[in-house]
């Protein structure tokens, strides 16, 4: 009788360490299917000689409207009273595509890049949210 109960709990010491390694692959696994690539590389226009200086005009330079902190602050103070998370940044809808604006440039060996100047004055940061997705071949840098 002593046996089988020694025998018993090492079963349920072998089968908790299993379950435990098993949560741990999974997650693991899971991370890696939603994980977000992440390149650590210069620009391109950064490397090259050869791009020409972007040419300053409408197409090339967008500037949004000037923030208003004071009411954009109140806000997120009233919404952090009513227990909401806090805003990560204020949007601006625009439409700028490859076509409408920016501007493209040929390098010598071929390949194409994009260039666009974004001003927002008052704004701690900018970011960008794409709409559509690029083609797999292109890269942003």
């Amino acid at each position: 009788m002593m046996t089988k109960i020694i025998c018993f709990l090492n079963y349920n010491k072998f089968m908790k360490k299993f379950i435990f390694q098993t949560i741990i692959l999974f997650f693991l696994y899971c991370n890696g299917i939603y994980g977000q690539i992440c390149r650590v590389e210069e620009p391109i226009s950064f490397r090259k000689t050869d791009i020409p200086d972007l040419k300053m005009s409408s197409k090339t330079v967008k500037s949004m409207p000037s923030l208003d902190m004071k009411r954009i602050i109140q806000e997120d103070n009233e919404e952090e009273s009513k227990g909401l998370p806090p805003r990560f940044g204020y949007k601006l809808k625009v439409d700028y595509n490859l076509d409408n604006s920016g501007e493209w440039t040929v390098l010598s060996n071929g390949d194409r890049v994009w260039r666009l100047i974004i001003s927002c004055p008052g704004a701690l940061s900018i970011n960008l949210c794409w709409v559509k997705n690029q083609p797999q071949t292109d890269k942003i840098t």
